[in-house]
């Protein structure tokens, strides 16, 4: 959608962007208002959300109504986001609603290898990914990360140099899967 810069988008009906190879880039500060509804796609490209912070904005996720949500499922071979924060100075708030992932790649294993499985030496979930230099707020909603293998509700990645802000004042953060699930990671 073309958005004016503070504006609220909310959504009016259930999206599906189906089977997607790029990020949704948010470049202008704004509210997305889940208004009960989802929007959903299969990300099939590692290291890329369905939502992006890719400049230095302030943006807002809420649900006025409830159950919406913000999925990506899809079995990759690579890391899947949720939402990804890359640019440094860029903040994201979560007042309400879901944002999920679900990699559903089955891992490369001996038990899959003997099941004729198709399988990936990497299927990683990031609920939230955050870059250095920018800040989450998360004062209610829901973060899921789920998968066969490796997921994270939100990562953090800094360096000594860099530094990444997440604030939780409410809310829930879950993260499921058979081997490494992680609720809050910090890499740096």
């Amino acid at each position: 959608a073309n958005a004016n810069t503070g504006c609220t988008l909310t959504l009016l009906r259930n999206i599906d962007l189906g089977t997607i190879t790029t990020t949704n880039n948010i470049i202008k500060a704004m509210t997305i208002d889940l208004n009960g509804k989802e929007l959903r796609a299969a990300v099939n490209k590692a290291l890329v959300g369905l939502l992006t912070l890719n400049a230095a904005v302030e943006v807002t996720i809420k649900d006025s109504k409830t159950g919406g949500k913000i999925i990506n499922e899809h079995a990759l071979n690579g890391q899947m986001r949720g939402i990804s924060i890359d640019k440094a100075g860029a903040i994201l708030n979560i007042q309400s609603g879901t944002i999920r992932v679900n990699n559903t790649g089955q891992y490369a294993s001996a038990a899959n290898a003997t099941l004729g499985v198709a399988q990936y030496s990497a299927c990683t979930a990031r609920g939230i990914y955050q870059n250095a230099n920018t800040t989450v707020n998360i004062s209610g909603g829901r973060i899921e990360a789920v998968g066969t293998r490796e997921v994270y509700g939100i990562v953090e990645e800094s360096s000594a140099a860099n530094t990444t802000y997440l604030n939780i004042t409410g809310g829930e953060i879950y993260a499921e899967a058979p081997a490494y699930a992680y609720g809050i990671c910090a890499f740096g």
